[in-house]
């Protein structure tokens, strides 16, 4: 049984469990024979009982300060590395190359596997096509030589990248999948006519604001059709900006709903379900993991093009729509000609389950651990 640890720099909260390095982690666990461990810090311990039956969850404290998160980090890793097969770790840089260094001076064996978790500003940190870049990258490939796996969730980044000489003979494409688990299935009840988005409302990369903006573009006629579900935390700016709009336009407010945060994956797959369209109006994202749990339920997926990974997540615009300008006219003729449209949620559902399946992707990690 093969032995693996994702150690994770970050505060993880409850809601982390369902997202990528965690998922990857049970799902090796479940599916694949590892014995798997979560290796974390937060503020308070994390518990649950599905999850638990698979991967471990090792508390590391609740220590904030970066830089003595990777001492404490350390510390786990020499009393562990030995026992370890695999180590995950979590984005490129230099605490990350530095943890595969110690691990590796612990234990020769280790596997060291970095998810690299890209974004466009992290594409363009190793290619812009300039002299310099391909200088600097080769000191990259010195600082990570004892990484012996980099995976990357974009098709693009993956089609370039892999000849890059950081990452050359040690990269394969692996996607952000949708968790399932405790999740049961959903029969997509596309009755009532709703737009959902999910996330951190009023976090400056989630631009919710051009949403809002978009909808005050929409004919009166349509936005009474609609009810449009803002899910996630508010901040204070939001709620302020929110309530300014409301007193502005008190008519378009009566179908804008702020649903807060669910923490319950049944109740916001429910919601998705239920939802004909999940809309995104991100400036910037890695990925974009709500999209296609929205997909999953059947949503019809309308995002504004915060990243080549759109055309991942759409098939290129096949099952989705791809907002090329972030303006709320543009937001607003993309709404209105997806709700009139005759949309096939089946197609989309399909296409998300075909694609971004931990099942099918954590048999293709495991080859790739495998061979290395």
């Amino acid at each position: 049984m093969p032995k693996l640890a994702v150690l994770m720099y970050t505060m993880s909260t409850p809601i982390h469990l369902a997202k990528d390095p965690c998922s990857y982690a049970y799902y090796l666990a479940k599916e694949c024979g590892y014995d798997a461990s979560y290796v974390y810090f937060g503020e308070k311990p994390l518990h649950d009982v599905e999850f638990e039956k698979y991967c471990h969850l090792k508390y590391l404290g609740s220590e904030s300060d970066f830089r003595k998160e990777i001492e404490v980090g350390k510390s786990w890793l020499k009393e562990n590395a030995r026992d370890l097969d695999v180590l995950m770790l979590f984005n490129y840089g230099t605490s990350t190359y530095r943890t595969a260094n110690y691990a590796k001076k612990i234990n020769p064996n280790i596997k060291i596997w970095c998810k690299l978790d890209m974004s466009e500003q992290g594409f363009a940190h190793f290619y812009d096509g300039s002299i310099s870049r391909k200088i600097k990258s080769t000191i990259e490939y010195i600082k990570g030589r004892n990484v012996d796996l980099y995976t990357v969730e974009n098709k693009q980044f993956f089609n370039i990248l892999k000849k890059h000489i950081a990452f050359k003979n040690r990269l394969q494409y692996l996607p952000n999948c949708v968790s399932l688990r405790g999740v049961k299935e959903k029969i997509c009840k596309k009755e009532e006519n709703i737009v959902i988005t999910v996330g951190r409302l009023g976090d400056w990369y989630k631009n919710n604001e051009l949403l809002i903006e978009a909808i005050k573009k929409l004919p009166k006629e349509i936005v009474k059709k609609w009810k449009f579900y803002l899910v996630g935390p508010c901040t204070n700016d939001f709620n302020i900006y929110l309530s300014k709009e409301k007193d502005k336009d008190p008519e378009i407010f009566e179908s804008i709903k702020i649903i807060g945060p669910i923490y319950d994956r049944n109740e916001l797959y429910d919601l998705y379900s239920q939802a004909k369209i999940f809309i995104l109006t991100s400036r910037s994202e890695s990925f974009g993991i709500a999209a296609i749990e929205a997909m999953y339920n059947g949503a019809y997926p309308v995002l504004t093009n915060y990243g080549s990974i759109t055309k991942d997540i759409t098939d290129n615009g096949r099952v989705g729509k791809i907002v090329e300008k972030m303006d709320p006219e543009s937001v607003a003729d993309a709404l209105q000609s997806t709700m009139t449209a005759d949309i096939d949620y089946e197609q989309v559902k399909n296409y998300c389950n075909n694609n971004y399946n931990y099942i099918v992707w954590v048999k293709r990690l495991n080859k790739y651990i495998a061979c290395i």
